[in-house]
């Protein structure tokens, strides 16, 4: 019985009851029975209310559980979702698809597609999809942080640098300028007194913004796929532009005021310049490894650490250092790298691979060709405010869009670029004529 016939069947007992107690020569025995039975009765309806009270819940995890793990597995690729944070590939596409119900939240104005947010805990109960006061809708935090994840995992600048919090937009870190002297003093003489000396790096906050354009023609069979791309997109273009401005930002509007290490280094016109011995302005192949070796030796003890490195466009290794390690003979290619592949080394030295620099096999004279240094010890990368990302489906009424918008405040200063006589903490290899 479900709880209506029970609830029925109560009040047609309670019935017989009473109209057996308002006879005469009612039987007794009848109407208690009639009324037992009600009790127990009772108990059970009681019983199934409760169960009914837990069941939403109930049914809502069910629904839950069968689209991380019906619908997700089954519609994505996994070379779409694999950079995201979640270390099982179910949790993976379940960001991506996250990321896909947001859109299609806002696109649609879509209930199931919210519903689906707070259940999961992207959306407290007490959030909705109400605008925030710029206007157009937040992005869940554990969304953004998603971002902010794959965007570190992108950014090489941000891997390498030191990154430190702002607390406004203009951050001032003391650097050790010109340490104390050490004297041997002879007997009975006074001690010649020294001290440190410090100056200031100033960082100042700069605003990145991009603006992604999506349909909001969203289906379940794409929805994760979708997802995946939107979060991965915005996420690289913000480390790739952070990357442009910091290794070859020239101070103007077009990279947010920011010089990067290279403009840095090279408007020094000092030691940390270094040009290739022969001219490689008509084919880049003829930089030499003894070319390279310069770089190496030319840093400081102090940045001559682990964290030293090549930086380098992808095509100038395989192009050109490696047709430069093949001509090596014997074990010589072994001796100087690994063997090439997405983390190659060189004299003993980690190669990161940064798609901003250079990669024109005929370079103009002074274009820079690489990057050796410690980018920890000669940089500062301040974080005024991390991303905050909204999206809206106003400006794109008409073409029937989605826009994403992420916005960040962050500054940058290379702020040992070293000097006529002394290379800084990295320097650079630059086109000879």
């Amino acid at each position: 019985m479900n709880l209506e016939e029970i609830q029925a069947k109560i009040s047609e007992n309670a019935i017989k009851a009473t109209e057996i107690l308002e006879q005469e020569e009612g039987d007794l025995v009848a109407a208690k029975s009639l009324l037992d039975e009600n009790e127990e009765l009772d108990k059970k309806a009681t019983m199934l209310k409760a169960l009914n009270e837990f069941k939403p819940s109930t049914v809502v995890d069910a629904e839950v559980k069968k689209v991380s793990d019906i619908i997700l597995p089954g519609s994505s690729s996994y070379e779409n979702v694999k950079s995201f944070s979640p270390e099982t590939r179910q949790e993976k596409e379940k960001m991506g698809f996250a990321f896909g119900q947001m859109a299609k939240m806002v696109g649609r104005n879509d209930k199931k597609a919210h519903s689906w947010l707070v259940e999961n805990g992207y959306y407290t109960k007490g959030q909705n999809e109400t605008t925030d006061g710029d206007g157009g809708y937040l992005v869940p935090q554990i969304l953004a942080r998603e971002i902010i994840f794959l965007r570190d995992k992108f950014g090489v600048m941000r891997q390498n640098a030191r990154v430190m919090g702002m607390s406004s937009d203009n951050l001032n870190v003391p650097k050790n300028s010109a340490s104390t002297t050490a004297y041997w003093p002879a007997e009975n003489t006074n001690i010649t007194a020294s001290q440190i000396t410090f100056t200031n790096v100033q960082v100042l906050a700069k605003k990145l913004a991009i603006l992604t354009q999506v349909s909001s023609e969203l289906n379940e069979d794409s929805i994760v796929d979708v997802g995946a791309a939107l979060a991965e997109d915005m996420a690289y273009v913000m480390a790739y532009n952070e990357d442009l401005a910091t290794f070859m930002g020239d101070g103007s509007g077009t990279y947010g005021g920011i010089t990067g290490v290279i403009n840095a280094i090279t408007q020094v016109a000092g030691a940390g310049k270094i040009y290739t011995t022969a001219n490689v302005t008509g084919d880049w192949n003829a930089t030499t490894l003894a070319d390279l070796r310069k770089l190496t030796a030319a840093i400081p003890e102090y940045a001559d650490t682990a964290d030293a490195k090549f930086y380098m466009n992808r095509a100038f290794f395989q192009q050109v250092v490696c047709n430069d390690l093949d001509a090596l003979s014997g074990n010589g290619f072994f001796d100087l790298t690994a063997a090439p592949g997405p983390n190659p080394t060189l004299f003993g030295y980690p190669v990161v691979y940064t798609q901003v620099l250079p990669k024109d096999s005929t370079p103009a004279v002074g274009t820079a060709l690489c990057v050796f240094g410690n980018l920890k010890t000669g940089s500062i990368m301040g974080s005024r405010r991390d991303l905050r990302i909204q999206v809206s489906d106003q400006v794109g009424f008409i073409s029937d869009s989605l826009y994403f918008r992420a916005t960040e405040r962050f500054g940058f200063n290379f702020h040992d670029p070293g000097d006529a006589t002394n290379a800084g903490s990295a320097v650079v290899l630059v086109a000879n004529n």
